[in-house]
């Protein structure tokens, strides 16, 4: 089995009354695949009532945050 494949992270949580924060993930094509695990977005579908809290889960995982 290839290791990439065996790799599986916790994915980070949020809030379950959260309903306007959209979460999609994909896969990384080609030579990437070999060092990213995926790609994922967090997007805003309205205005929040309130400011947004992300769980982070302490799994190694580098995430790279761009706005």
């Amino acid at each position: 089995m290839n290791p990439a494949e065996m790799y599986n992270p916790i994915r980070d949580g949020m809030d379950r009354s959260v309903h306007f924060v959209k979460y999609s993930e994909a896969k990384p094509c080609g030579s990437l695949a070999e060092l990213v695990h995926c790609y994922w977005e967090l997007r805003t579908v309205a205005n929040l009532p309130e400011d947004f809290r992300y769980h982070a889960v302490p799994d190694g995982c580098v995430n790279i945050l761009f706005n």
